[in-house]
């Protein structure tokens, strides 16, 4: 059974993050550090992301007792697409009984600093979680794979027992009839961590009349709180440069360039578009390496960045995997 003590843990950790003094002597320095390494992890989407991570304790305090295992240890590998990649993976090896050895780099100041504080906490815990920059005597894995992967390192890692998530792309079926607000809650999908998160929606699918005023609009208001940022505003004058010297059509909403293609995978301030007959839309749902939603089903429009703990990436139930080591 998961630990009498971790989940006095989780409570514990959970009411240091829900209070701002903690907080703000705790961790501000480390956010700010953060984002002088890595700027793409802004303040702003650091306190999004230990939203999210007060939000993951609580509901991990309230899961069923899970079976205790014997004890392995479990390298991470995250994708650090958001400031506290990881986390929830840290966290799910915890409540297996495990041990998390994960793989970390010299620019990633944040999630360090948080487990540790929370550790600091409960000492009793603060051997389950290490950090490395290259990782050794691990048991088992779960790793998420970078955009190009040739198979290397997939097939380094099969060797063990794994987990191994490959980039899926987010994607949603537009049918002209959303509503203001549902359209603004997509803008959010788009815009947050500047579209690099994992669940970040990089694909629209469209009626062949669809009219895309009103989306481009919103989303030039949504996410305006990314327009002055300097390394995204270059990749949005790059991928401009691209298309004007391939005379090729995109709209633009001032930070996001919209651009038809019947690719997945768009780069960094490009949204991709593709038009469907009506009547013969897309099904929600996993399609090899895109995932589909809509207003209608599907995660709803505006949660695409914040999953529930047990919303697993990928569709792939880790606590499962766990529990048969």
């Amino acid at each position: 059974m998961a630990e009498p003590a971790l989940h006095d843990s989780l409570r514990r950790w959970a009411d240091a993050l829900l209070d701002p003094n903690w907080t703000a002597q705790t961790l501000e320095p480390a956010m700010e550090r953060q984002y002088q390494m890595h700027n793409w992890f802004t303040p702003e989407f650091c306190m999004l992301s230990l939203e999210r991570i007060t939000d993951f304790l609580q509901e991990a305090d309230h899961v069923r007792p899970f079976t205790k295992t014997e004890t392995q240890t479990v390298a991470i590998l995250p994708n650090f697409r958001t400031p506290l990649s990881g986390f929830r993976d840290i966290l799910y090896v915890l409540l297996g009984g495990h041990n998390a050895l994960v793989r970390t780099d010299s620019h990633i100041i944040l999630l360090p600093t948080l487990v540790t504080a929370l550790m600091a906490l409960t000492p009793s815990l603060s051997r389950r979680v290490v950090f490395c920059n290259k990782l050794s005597g691990f048991d088992a894995v779960i790793a998420d794979l970078p955009d190009k992967d040739e198979g290397t390192l997939a097939t380094h890692l099969a060797r063990f027992p794994h987990v191994l998530r490959k980039p899926l792309c987010h994607a949603a079926v537009l049918t002209g009839e959303e509503t203001e607000k549902e359209l603004r809650a997509l803008a959010r999908d788009i815009y947050l961590y500047f579209g690099r998160a994992p669940r970040t929606v990089r694909k629209l699918h469209v009626t062949e009349d669809y009219d895309f005023s009103p989306l481009i609009h919103i989303l030039h208001e949504e996410s305006q709180s990314i327009a002055g940022h300097n390394q995204f505003l270059n990749h949005l004058d790059y991928q401009k440069s691209i298309r004007l010297m391939n005379k090729q059509f995109y709209m633009d909403s001032g930070t996001f360039l919209v651009v038809e293609s019947a690719e997945c995978n768009p780069p960094t301030a490009v949204v991709y578009y593709e038009h469907y007959r009506k009547g013969e839309e897309p099904a929600v749902g996993f399609h090899g390496k895109e995932y589909i939603s809509s207003h209608l089903t599907g995660i709803p429009f505006g949660q695409a960045n914040t999953p529930a703990l047990f919303d697993y990436d990928n569709n792939i139930d880790i606590m499962q995997f766990l529990g048969q080591l």
